[in-house]
């Protein structure tokens, strides 16, 4: 366990050693043509920062209750191979929470042709990375490829131990922020981030924002895809990384491994020494467990 231990830690610091020079080296360059914008859609607008040369990336926010912070060293690192692209849906972030009808997969190829973008990478975490597998569905000539990590799958049946997880997360939600950030963070697999605690003071802060945020958001709007997403996994023809946290609940760890049996053309990695959030959790592991993927779809 010592050695396990260890040997952990090294590639830990290998990892944000490589992403501190990236990130620093973006920061110098790549980031003096970094700009946000905003897209009017409807009678919404939605928030988006770009920066970057080559290979479009869309970094797509919203999952486990993140606005676009959550890519804040994961996308410098990016940015210094790919154009990378940080995007805000309605109802995150920057962006106006809805006000009219509308489809998350609708208002993505809306951006696509903003920017004139005929086909890009996806990057997303749990709500998000089931997001994005729904617009390679919808749109698979936009799609090289997808990144989701521990992505909510509509239609999945889980477990009745998970349905009582998510069911005090709902109940500490209706008596307010802060005792449904309680709940959240006093739960071992969300963001336990060993290797670096102070990262859940930042997951704290940014959740604290997006539930402010989602006071004024009425789910009511979102057009939601049908069939769901879980019977349609088979249409996927991008191909797919699928990626974990090893410290992730067990219940999702199982949902990737269901994915694995139903789309076709799908891989999967785990991230060390993270739960539900590793682009915030272990960037550096993150990165380097996509790096590969990301160069390969790039290149089709």
């Amino acid at each position: 366990m010592l050695l396990k231990f260890r040997i952990s830690n090294l590639k830990h610091l290998a990892n944000l050693a490589l992403l501190s020079f990236l990130a620093g080296t973006a920061c110098s360059t790549s980031n003096d043509a970094s700009h946000s914008e905003y897209l009017a859609l409807d009678e919404d607008s939605v928030h988006f920062e770009v920066a970057g040369q080559g290979f479009p990336l869309i970094l797509v926010s919203g999952g486990s209750g993140m606005d676009s912070r959550q890519w804040g060293l994961i996308a410098p690192a990016l940015a210094q191979t790919f154009r990378v692209i940080q995007y805000e849906p309605r109802g995150v972030g920057r962006s106006d929470n809805p006000t009219v009808k509308y489809s998350d997969s609708a208002d993505l190829a809306d951006l696509l042709d903003h920017l004139q973008l005929d086909r890009v990478g996806l990057i997303g975490v749990s709500s998000a990375g089931g997001f994005i597998l729904e617009f390679s569905i919808q749109h698979p000539d936009r799609v090289a490829g997808v990144v989701a990590a521990a992505p909510f799958v509509p239609g999945f049946e889980f477990s009745d131990t998970m349905m009582a997880r998510l069911n005090l997360f709902n109940q500490a939600a209706q008596q307010g922020r802060e005792p449904f950030l309680d709940q959240m963070f006093a739960d071992p697999h969300f963001i336990p981030a060993p290797l670096d605690p102070s990262v859940r003071n930042s997951a704290r802060e940014i959740m604290a924002d997006q539930f402010d945020k989602g006071a004024g958001f009425d789910p009511g709007f979102l057009l939601p895809l049908l069939p769901p997403l879980i019977e349609q996994l088979a249409y996927i023809s991008s191909p797919v990384l699928l990626l974990a946290g090893e410290l992730d609940h067990p219940e999702v760890l199982r949902r990737n491994k269901y994915l694995l049996t139903q789309i076709p053309l799908v891989e999967e990695k785990i991230i060390d020494q993270a739960g539900h959030n590793g682009p915030l959790e272990n960037p550096g592991a993150f990165l380097s467990a996509m790096n590969s993927f990301l160069l390969v779809i790039a290149r089709q």
